[in-house]
């Protein structure tokens, strides 16, 4: 058994009153878990990102299943999770409203159908399957999800697949995959108030004579694309419009200004590497 060293004071007595024990043994090294520990008992822990950490299905699912009620973010970017996590977060975090998983290996995400609080779900980067986002496509509350960079999936089909959702924003898998055809999908999206289609480089004005049907679209940008003064006609019918991008088009002085005196609400124009020329100041914007 051990023995315990206490120190005796100057006076020669043994401390009445202990204070501190000291073990002259040293400690054994304590064991390295499998996987980074998650605190169990965070009552009131609303928000909580692990991205490019060594976190692993395990960690989370010791975390989940403590019922952490206060949860509404998560977000594991570039991780090692698995649909394993994914299947978890119905049971145990059914009030999660964000959800982020880039750059992970997640393939299948068609049980978070079952999250009906999510509204902002991130999985740019993932082989998500088809058969998943079909699954997806009828979920009540979805509003934002975000596709970048995910190859398994045709950008154009990912339209077709998603144009049931009430989503407010939208990032399509790829910008060379999208053509005017695929952009049929869009007037099914009325509810979209930002679309982002810069270097989208397959989009005409062909394509655009779908955007009219977007009537609370606030943000349009189509930045180096196909887009001439015949695709400004369809804009100039977003009555809600604050920003529009036009940068490396091939639009005029008179078409843009033709445009833009057309959206009352226009408060950001931004025209970079275009041939517009100082008419289109006396012409649109000095109005």
């Amino acid at each position: 058994c051990k023995k315990l060293q206490t120190q005796r004071p100057a006076s020669g007595y043994p401390c009445s009153h202990l204070d501190c024990l000291s073990d002259p043994t040293p400690a054994a090294p304590s064991p390295v878990p499998p996987h980074p520990a998650l605190p169990p008992g965070l009552p009131q822990l609303s928000h909580l990102a692990l991205d490019q950490t060594r976190v692993s299905d395990a960690g989370l699912a010791e975390f989940l299943r403590s019922e952490p009620s206060a949860l509404t973010h998560l977000s594991l970017n570039r991780t090692g999770v698995t649909e394993s996590t994914l299947c978890l977060l119905p049971l145990h975090a059914p009030q999660l409203r964000v959800l982020s998983v880039k750059q992970t290996g997640i393939s299948d995400c068609s049980v978070l159908r079952q999250l009906c609080s999510l509204h902002t779900l991130h999985l740019d980067g993932t082989s998500v399957s088809e058969s998943s986002l079909a699954a997806l496509a009828s979920h009540p509350g979805l509003s934002t999800l975000t596709l970048s960079g995910v190859q398994s999936v045709d950008s154009n089909r990912a339209l077709q697949l998603l144009s049931g959702l009430p989503l407010v924003q939208l990032t399509l898998p790829s910008r060379h995959t999208v053509t005017d055809a695929g952009l049929a999908s869009l007037c099914h999206l009325d509810r979209l108030v930002e679309l982002d289609l810069t270097d989208y480089t397959h989009i005409s004005d062909e394509g655009l004579q779908h955007l009219p049907r977007l009537c609370r679209l606030r943000r349009l940008a189509l930045c180096n694309t196909l887009v001439t003064d015949g695709g400004l006609q369809h804009v100039q019918g977003l009555q809600h419009l604050e920003e529009l991008c036009l940068d490396r088009t091939n639009v005029s002085s008179l078409g843009v200004a033709q445009c833009i005196t057309r959206l009352p609400h226009l408060q950001v124009l931004s025209l970079a590497s275009t041939p517009v020329g100082d008419s289109v100041a006396r012409l649109g914007i000095a109005r």
